[in-house]
């Protein structure tokens, strides 16, 4: 939505009063990466503020760096609507699948493959 409606596009957004999912990415290096120094260069580049004040003109999804949040300007999509802690509230996120839970996702899978 944030794309559209910087492009001038009639759309809005809007999180249903009965709420949204909601996702997180995370970022990690693993202990045998070959070139840990590009790699944290890469994470302090995606962290700081003034790159996500630029990528959030292009659509970013919110940030978790309060810094780079409170950077954006007022206008901000992500500040408008994601800064407001009601509609942060209707937000529902995942939360961790047990094992057991996991098999039982597994073999409903391997069961709608081998269906098709």
């Amino acid at each position: 939505a944030s794309r559209s409606i910087a492009k001038g596009l009639p759309v809005t957004f809007v999180v249903p009063t009965e709420g949204a999912i909601g996702w997180l990415d995370g970022l990690s290096i693993p202990t045998a990466c070959k070139h840990q120094d590009a790699a944290y260069a890469f994470l302090n580049w995606m962290i700081d503020p003034a790159f996500y004040v630029k990528w959030d003109a292009e659509g970013a999804p919110a940030t978790a760096n309060a810094v780079a949040a409170a950077a954006l300007p007022e206008t901000s999509f992500n500040r408008k609507v994601l800064g407001d802690p009601a509609v942060v509230a209707k937000l529902q996120f995942m939360r961790p699948v047990s094992d057991e839970k996991r098999a039982e996702y597994l073999a409903l899978w391997q069961a709608m493959k081998a269906a098709q």
